[in-house]
């Protein structure tokens, strides 16, 4: 919880900043924003389930629906809202004193809120900056037993973004998901419609 109330006063801190001068280039990231994309997801198998390190849990890559939804309140200043829909789930084997299990995990859904400052990089792209609170889905299953359990996380990012079309942008980011026990690191690519 504490880093839910972190990460969303830090993103209305953002909210705060950016002042400089719009250029031409910029135009495409004004106003409302949608869009879709796909996230590959790297999960930290987090810390070892026993303490003496006996229990090793891998880490896991999955893939993952993304959609976003942007306004901008002032001149380079954005909140962000992002929704998650898991695609793909990762497996492997978590190695103990007893052998090798097979597990599987993956994320059900998540949901997030960003801070976004942003600035024109150069003509037709954008540089951004995200900071922002996340509460995410993760289900996983071993040895016939399964589990869900929502993780809140403190999130951040970098990304940019470079014009296609008058209305049209591609997207990039990366994106790194935190609580106390485990980091969810993410790389996107995304198609914007600006309005």
């Amino acid at each position: 919880m504490r880093g839910i109330i972190i990460g969303a006063a830090a993103g209305v801190l953002l909210v705060g900043l950016g002042q400089a001068d719009r250029g031409q280039a910029a135009e495409e990231a004004t106003g409302i924003h949608l869009e879709i994309g796909y996230q590959h997801v790297f999960h930290d198998g987090g810390p070892d389930m026993a303490a003496d390190g006996s229990i090793a849990l891998p880490d896991v890559t999955l893939g993952v629906a993304v959609l976003r939804a942007g306004y901008e309140v002032e001149e380079h200043v954005m909140i962000e809202g992002e929704v998650m829909l898991g695609l793909s789930d990762g497996s492997g084997t978590i190695s103990s004193p007893e052998g090798n299990i097979p597990f599987e995990t993956g994320i059900e859904y998540g949901f997030a809120v960003f801070g976004k400052a942003w600035y024109p990089a150069f003509e037709g792209g954008i540089v951004h900056a995200r900071l922002g609170a996340a509460a995410i889905r993760i289900k996983s299953s071993a040895l016939g037993y399964s589990s869900a359990e929502t993780s809140e996380n403190l999130a951040y990012g970098v990304g940019g973004e470079i014009a296609i079309s008058e209305d049209l942008c591609l997207r990039a980011d990366l994106t790194q998901y935190r609580d106390s026990g485990e980091t969810i690191e993410a790389v996107s690519v995304s198609l914007v419609h600006h309005f």
